[in-house]
């Protein structure tokens, strides 16, 4: 077969890509290299640990100070003991399977829906035409929304789980998986009909290589929607899972140490603190309907003492010590 000549600015576009590096190619000098380059390895890592030791740092001080409840913020010590104790008695690790399985059956799903989808769509301006619009559309419902209708359609086991997480990983892998198939180069194409490859040679040497880094993107982001996607199912619908332990310790609230090196649990009101404020509270409000029922004329008169002493109605607001007085008696504030 004779061999077909090629134009050497086609050759030339092929082999050097587009932007900053070929226009430097072109002019015959090397890129220039930004000075956060330049500067070694070991540098860039220790640049970047200040700022998370700062915010761990404002995090212990202000658990040690209380600036904010220790059932709302606990101190990093806390966080950390609480964590060696949930991992060594395998509570932590069994929900954290858990977790993992659900995880890696929706995400195989996802990938697979959406990478067979990305192809055809970027392949097939037919299949473009018709699914792209009807899937961007149902791409923007978030994964709260699909909850309600499939808990109707499969209840609320393992597969509406295994459900929502493949849609949400579905989605940004058809998306990039589409995009980077959309964009190869037109100059690889061309160069690929002048060799006349075949249409698996095409897509083996020249469309799948030119978009592995969308695709590859897609894959990252998907695999992150799904672990979020994870934990919304397992907030709402999970008996079990990283999920459920975020729940059920929401709920529980668990026991903390106070200054007074006392433990509580901050389920519990402390009665030291909210106890004479809600004494307070209640005597206002029962004093303010004493006297809006004695100085109404015609209106409600107010709770009166129908005791075997008297003939009025039982008093709802006196205690058992007054309850037996009688209508000229004297009456005590209620003893809260």
């Amino acid at each position: 077969m004779s061999s077909v000549p090629l134009s050497p600015d086609l050759v030339s576009s092929a082999r050097v890509p587009a932007g900053p590096t070929r226009a430097a190619a072109a002019a015959g000098t090397a890129p220039a290299v930004s000075v956060w380059r330049r500067r070694p390895q070991w540098l860039r890592l220790l640049l970047a640990w200040p700022l998370p030791l700062a915010v761990l740092a404002l995090w212990a001080v202000a658990a040690h100070y209380e600036w904010v409840a220790p059932q709302v913020l606990p101190a990093p010590a806390v966080v950390a003991r609480t964590f060696g104790e949930l991992f060594a008695s395998g509570e932590l690790w069994a929900n954290l399977v858990v977790s993992f399985w659900r995880v890696f059956w929706g995400f195989l799903a996802g990938a697979a829906a959406g990478l067979a989808l990305g192809v055809a769509m970027g392949l097939s301006p037919t299949v473009k035409d018709y699914v792209y619009p009807i899937f961007k559309a149902f791409s923007q419902i978030p994964v709260l929304g699909w909850l309600p209708l499939l808990m109707l359609l499969v209840g609320i086991d393992e597969a509406l789980k295994i459900i929502l997480i493949a849609k949400a990983a579905a989605v940004p892998i058809a998306i990039n998986t589409f995009k980077g198939i959309q964009g190869v180069p037109v100059q690889y194409t061309e160069l690929a009909r002048v060799f006349r490859f075949t249409r698996w040679q095409m897509l083996q040497k020249v469309v799948f290589p030119a978009a592995l880094a969308p695709i590859w993107n897609g894959i990252r982001y998907g695999l992150t929607h799904a672990w979020l996607a994870l934990v919304v199912v397992e907030l709402l619908a999970s008996s079990e899972g990283l999920g459920f332990m975020i729940v059920y310790g929401r709920q529980r609230l668990r026991k903390y140490t106070g200054k007074d090196g006392v433990e509580r649990s901050s389920l519990d009101i402390d009665a030291e603190e909210f106890g004479p404020s809600l004494t307070w509270a209640t005597a206002r409000v029962v004093k303010a309907g004493r006297g809006q029922g004695q100085g109404a004329a015609g209106g409600w008169s107010g709770p009166t003492d129908r005791s075997p002493g008297g003939g009025g109605e039982a008093d709802p607001w006196s205690t058992p010590a007054t309850a037996g007085a009688g209508a000229g008696g004297s009456r005590d504030e209620p003893g809260f």
